[in-house]
Parts: structure tokens; C-alpha cells; sequence
């Protein structure tokens, strides 16, 4: 029997909540493979750090040094060359339209396709060795969390201006910049933290403590939606919990995605629910991945499904006409 995760509208805003939805549907899904040599080829980039579907034909996905375009309808690879020197490594990725971003602990890539250009930035006057926790793009510009400094990069001038306050991020956290709500958010285990960045000599708060270890918080329409492997969390802008989900049945969550017109859900047991709010409808198949034991990241565009399973890139389509 399948437990299943339910998205109905509230207050304009679409959330999951448990209970029969109008239509369920079960389908199949195939894994898309690259040839043999090509395999062999981004296997020596191992592991995957991050990855992203780019449209219907193509997913970027980011090795430890080169930013990899997989060709979906050529079944092939290209790749951008961004490090050279082993020892540091790429760790984020993140697309906006025509430009791709890309992070390391030192460095800040930005990708231009039309024409073809890469630009590199970094800090100034940085001295200590700080970990890069995200990118996020907004309006013309891009944001870089790292452990001690947020830096913007300003692409209309291309210039990179620390954003005037110093967070002091933990190792192994997660972190989601809020620019709309003018928010930090860290997840710190079972802790969840903001950061009004608009008073830089302010120190985090505590919103909310859970049992479960988070597993990632996702905004939809300035509201948040947070993932643990027993529950999904509905929260306001500042973090005040408007619902709580359990996860029925013995499942467990492993990854969430909530987007405007699709919502995706990972459960332990292999199985991917895909639920479009337009049509009212979810999807749900389960996927043949062998036996996994980490699973770093999630992005769905349609009937495509890319995961990173144990630091490889498994790419899955569904049946049907999406």
C-alpha cells in the first residue's frame, strides 16, 4: 500500500498534507544511462557534489572539478574545465536563466553562454580558510553564503560586495537566504536558526527545535517548507510553524523539492511521488537505483528525476506525457 503526501491550496500557497488526494497514479520509470567510456570519463570526478536539470534535454551536473553538461537527446557529455589543481573542490551549483553559478570554498564562478565566457571571483582580504554553504540568485545578483562573510555579486557591474554582517556558520549545517524576508535560515541538526541580516551586530535565534536530524528547507510564496525523515513542517516567513506532517506509515523521507508546479518527494524504500497541483494528481513510481546508501541531492523538471546516489549522477524519466 502506498502512503501518500497530499498538496492542496492554502491561503493561495500549495502545501502537503496527508489524505486522499483527488488522483493517484502509478507509473513507470526508466534510469537513462551514458555510454560505458563516457561513465569512465566524469567517474574520475567523482564525487557528484551537485546537480541541476538545466530543460527537457539536458542536466548540469558538478564534479569535484568541472561543471558537466549531460545531453539527454545526444546522450553525451561536454564539460567546463574550472579547476585545475587538485585539493580544493566545487561544492555548489545554481542555475538562472542563461548563466550557470558555481561555487568553491575559495571561488565564485559565473558562466556566460552568449558568447561563451567564464569569470572567476573571490574576496577580498580573505585570510582564514572558510567553508562556501550556498548560492542564491535574486534580482540581478547573486548571493554567497560562507562560514564568516556573505558576499553579493552585483552582475550589472560585476562586482563582489560584502554584504555587511558575519553569520559565524557551523561545519555540516545547511543554509537557505531568504532575500524577500530578509533572512538567514541554518539548519544546525535538529536546530533551526535565523539571522536578521538587516541588523548586522544582531546573533541568530532559535525558531525551532525538532527530534529528527533536518533534512532541507525549501520557500514557496515567502512560506517555508522543512523536511525531516518523519515529517514535513509548514512554516510562516519567520519560522512559526502553521502545520505539522507526519510521514505515514513505516517511510521514511529522504529528499524533498517543492517548486510552483511540481512537488517531488524521495522515501527510503526507492519510491519517487511526483504531485502537480494543476492537475490535482500524483504520481508515484518506484526506481530502480540498486542498493544506496546516501543520497545528497534532488532536482525534477516534468518527468525527469536527477539524484545524486552515493556521489553519482542517476538520471530517471516517468511514463507518460508530462
Amino acid at each position: 500500500m502506498i502512503s501518500i503526501l497530499v498538496i492542496i491550496a492554502v491561503e493561495n500557497t500549495s502545501y502537503c498534507i496527508p489524505s486522499k488526494p483527488i488522483k493517484t497514479q502509478v507509473v513507470n520509470s526508466r534510469e537513462l544511462l551514458l555510454p560505458g567510456f563516457q561513465q569512465e570519463i566524469i567517474q574520475r570526478d567523482y564525487p557528484i557534489s551537485d546537480l541541476v536539470i538545466n530543460n527537457k534535454h539536458s542536466v548540469w551536473i558538478l564534479g569535484q572539478t568541472a561543471l558537466w553538461d549531460w545531453n539527454l537527446i545526444g546522450n553525451n557529455l561536454s564539460k567546463i574545465q574550472l579547476l585545475k589543481k587538485p585539493g580544493g573542490h566545487l561544492k555548489q551549483l545554481r542555475r538562472s536563466q542563461q548563466e550557470i553559478f558555481v561555487a568553491s570554498d575559495k571561488s565564485l564562478f559565473y558562466i556566460k553562454f552568449n558568447p561563451a565566457k567564464t569569470l572567476i571571483f573571490k574576496p577580498k582580504n580573505e585570510t582564514k580558510k572558510v567553508k562556501s554553504f550556498g548560492i542564491f540568485t535574486h534580482d540581478g545578483g547573486v548571493f554567497w553564503i560562507k562560514s564568516r562573510d556573505v558576499w553579493y555579486l552585483n552582475i550589472k557591474n560585476r562586482n563582489l560586495e560584502h554584504w555587511g554582517f558575519h553569520p559565524q556558520i557551523e561545519n555540516d549545517s545547511k543554509v537557505f537566504f531568504d532575500h524577500l524576508n530578509k533572512k538567514l535560515w541554518v539548519m544546525e541538526d535538529q536546530k533551526l536558526l535565523f539571522h536578521d541580516y538587516e541588523h548586522p551586530k544582531s546573533k541568530f535565534r532559535q525558531s525551532l527545535k525538532v527530534i529528527d536530524r533536518f533534512r532541507g528547507i525549501e520557500m514557496l510564496s515567502r512560506r517555508i517548507t522543512l523536511f525531516t525523515q518523519h515529517t514535513i513542517l509548514l512554516g510562516d516567513s519567520n519560522g512559526k510553524i502553521i502545520r505539522s506532517i507526519p510521514v505515514e506509515g513505516s517511510r521514511r523521507l529522504v529528499q524533498g523539492q517543492i517548486k510552483a508546479n511540481q512537488h517531488t518527494y524521495l522515501f527510503h524504500d526507492k519510491f519517487i511521488q511526483v504531485y502537480k497541483p494543476t492537475e490535482k494528481t500524483s504520481y508515484f513510481s518506484k526506481l530502480e537505483t540498486g542498493r544506496v546508501k546516501v543520497a545528497n541531492a534532488l532536482d525534477a523538471h516534468r518527468s525527469f528525476i536527477a539524484l545524486t546516489l552515493d556521489g553519482a549522477p542517476r538520471i530517471f524519466q516517468l511514463e507518460g506525457k508530462w
